[in-house]
């Protein structure tokens, strides 16, 4: 037990190095070249994210975590899997390279049909990795696996900013995607002594695609609730303002995605541990929703206040225009991460139907209220996104109500107390634009008066969620 619990707490441990490698690296990178590049070129190539994505789940179809899953896996599913992924990565690249011409189209852009087809040509590179990559996950070495993700993303990074400051533009960007997606299988491979062999077996492929549908349906609706805002805007706004968008949208994932991934990570590891006594898994969630709101709503709300001076001092003035779409992904950042530690808890309870249901409907919201109010301008549109993340949140809440005991009366306890202190930090904050005038001196300022005052007001009112935290990764 304590060797799996060394284990486990190791597995959290790179696993958090390697997310916060990633983001503190894809951060730098990435205010260097928008200040170096303009919206509109960020805005070129912002489209082909979700087909990038899409191809790339369908490509390793599930079948990585089939792997993972199979404690007895043999030498020939190991080689079916590799060649099934290889496969069907190379068959993707040629359809999405047939209909790169039908997206430059839609896009309204002739030069998009060639920078479409070459930064798909990812696709077929990241297919080569992911044994190397299940591998190193099944035995653990979570250090091997950071190593490679953290280590493509320099040399990819370091790729975009000397092409930037050439003067290639929007070709940097396809550049650091296919350098980033080469780069990263090429040191899997070196860091993995396996080695593939022609066998391929259509049994295993059978049996490993029975246990992934679920998985990748329930993937592609996450993938097109993320992506498909970005892709779809493509046809109704200019691509200054779809830059915008898209550096606005990266902004948020910045602020969210290393705390909802490594603190979700933690949370997934204690409730596997109580999945067997519903009291004190429901308790342990509880404390999960309370720690996870105390972090991140002064977080997105300090963000909401400070994103016009941040812009400003860190990314220039052109950036302006991407402000209001801050703003409300922040608002959209705060329900997506308590309906994904739901969804964790479902998971870990053996409901990944009804997740996977919610993730469907997540996507078909998205969908529908993005045609309904596009016409209305995108600060609708993205308004409208909001509320269908309120909306499965409303679901996520009854259902974890019905099956995990976690009542409203007591979800709306865990997570209203901190949804006011942060909206009452950010009111008393937001009034220093009124008498400081300098972007830079009223970034510091209002950042170091919200810090203070969140902490001053978690004091006063007694709130001990530094303690639950601190507990949370103790108990692993």
């Amino acid at each position: 037990m304590s060797d799996l619990k060394q284990s486990t707490t190791k597995a959290i441990l790179w696993s958090a190095l390697d997310k916060a490698g990633q983001q503190g690296l894809q951060l730098v990178v990435g205010i260097v070249t928008m200040r170096l590049l303009a919206p509109e070129q960020f805005g070129m190539i912002a489209p082909l994210t979700l087909f990038v994505a899409i191809a790339n789940i369908l490509s390793e179809g599930g079948l990585s975590v089939a792997l993972i899953r199979k404690t007895d896996a043999s030498e020939r599913d190991y080689n079916t899997v590799f060649w099934f992924n290889f496969g069907l990565g190379a068959i993707f690249y040629l359809v999405l390279f047939a209909l790169s011409p039908w997206i430059a189209w839609y896009k309204e852009s002739a030069e998009l049909t060639a920078i479409a087809r070459v930064e798909f040509l990812s696709v077929v590179f990241s297919s080569l990795g992911l044994i190397q990559s299940t591998l190193l996950i099944k035995q653990s070495n979570f250090r091997h696996l950071a190593r490679a993700n953290v280590l493509s993303v320099f040399i990819s990074g370091v790729a975009v900013v000397v092409l930037a400051l050439l003067g290639y533009g929007v070709w940097a960007l396809v550049a650091q995607i296919l350098i980033q997606s080469v780069s990263k299988t090429l040191i899997l491979w070196m860091l993995s002594a396996w080695r593939p062999r022609l066998i391929f077996s259509w049994a295993s492929a059978r049996e490993m695609l029975g246990f992934s549908s679920k998985l990748i349906a329930g993937s592609l609706a996450n993938t097109v609730s993320a992506n498909f805002y970005t892709t779809a805007l493509g046809r109704y706004v200019s691509q200054a303002q779809l830059g915008a968008y898209d550096r606005a949208n990266k902004i948020k994932e910045t602020a969210t995605g290393f705390l909802s991934h490594t603190f979700g990570n933690a949370i997934v590891v204690m409730l596997a541990q109580l999945q067997d006594q519903p009291e004190r898994f429901r308790e342990a969630f509880r404390k999960s929703q309370r720690s996870i709101s105390f972090l991140l709503f002064p977080a997105l709300v300090g963000l909401i206040v400070v994103a016009q001076p941040m812009v400003e001092v860190v990314l220039t003035a052109k950036w302006l225009p991407s402000v209001p779409y801050i703003r409300l992904l922040c608002l959209s950042g705060m329900v997506a991460t308590l309906n994904n530690m739901h969804g964790r808890a479902l998971k870990v309870k053996g409901r990944s139907d009804i997740t996977l249901a919610l993730d469907i409907t997540d996507a078909l919201l998205l969908i529908a209220f993005l045609y309904a109010t596009i016409r209305y301008g995108l600060q609708v549109a993205i308004l409208s996104d909001v509320a269908a993340k309120i909306l499965v949140f409303i679901s996520y809440g009854t259902v974890s109500s019905r099956i995990l005991g976690y009542r409203w009366v007591d979800q709306l306890r865990d997570v209203l107390p901190y949804t006011a202190l942060a909206v009452g930090m950010g009111a008393a904050i937001w009034p220093l634009g009124l008498v400081i005038t300098s972007p830079l001196y009223l970034l510091i300022s209002q950042l170091a008066a919200g810090i203070a005052l969140y902490l001053a007001l978690t004091r006063l009112f007694g709130m001990k969620e530094w303690a639950d935290i601190r507990q949370i990764f103790r108990k692993l």
